[in-house]
């Protein structure tokens, strides 16, 4: 599970502006619509009666928009790329990621194999968000192993992200849905 930090508030307007352009061949009226929507956006915050000073905002996608995740989306739409050059599956919705894989096989080389492969893609992906000013929050980023109760149980102690050892979790929290290494799944309504 890949955690970024301020993700919907780091979009950088011109790369955007420029990914939709080079690789969703979003041109004309179309993205200067877009801009527009960008662009002169102002935000201030208020507790009962007291305003704080207004501040312009040059960066970010409105949040509670329809737009706001859609940008996103196809802000961030490499990291698939990058995933998938790595022969690993993914699910992308909005700013929760996560990355995954089934390894069926019960050897300890394979599971290395799959540890090199996380590793890698995990790497490019924090290099890939530095250069497109988002950031990859490491300390936050969880791994949860799930074995199958017929197989033996694979031992993967941790991941090592940059400086950061990701250590396997016991349960995450996923899209408001907590899963456990267990492979039990739980859903909490608020």
């Amino acid at each position: 599970m890949l955690d970024l930090s301020a993700a919907f508030d780091t979009v950088d307007h011109s790369i955007l502006l420029s990914r939709l352009a080079l690789r969703f061949g979003v041109n004309g009226q179309v993205i200067a619509w877009i801009e527009s929507y960008l662009k002169d956006r102002e935000q201030f915050e208020q507790i009962e009666n007291t305003k704080s000073s207004i501040r312009q905002l040059l960066r970010g996608v409105p949040q509670g928009s329809v737009l706001g995740p859609l940008l996103y989306v196809l802000y961030t739409a490499p990291i698939a790329d990058i995933i998938k050059s790595y022969d690993l599956h993914y699910h992308l919705h909005a700013d929760d990621s996560q990355i995954y894989v089934f390894s069926p096989s019960q050897s300890q080389h394979d599971l290395c194999l799959v540890k090199s492969k996380l590793e890698a893609s995990v790497e490019h992906i924090d290099s890939w968000m530095v250069l497109n000013r988002l950031k990859l929050n490491q300390d936050k980023t969880e791994l949860l192993l799930i074995n199958s109760m017929y197989l033996l149980s694979l031992v993967l102690s941790y991941l090592q992200v940059g400086e950061e050892k990701i250590c396997p979790s016991e349960s995450v929290r996923n899209l408001g849905v907590h899963y456990d290494q267990h492979a039990r799944m739980h859903v909490h309504l608020n």
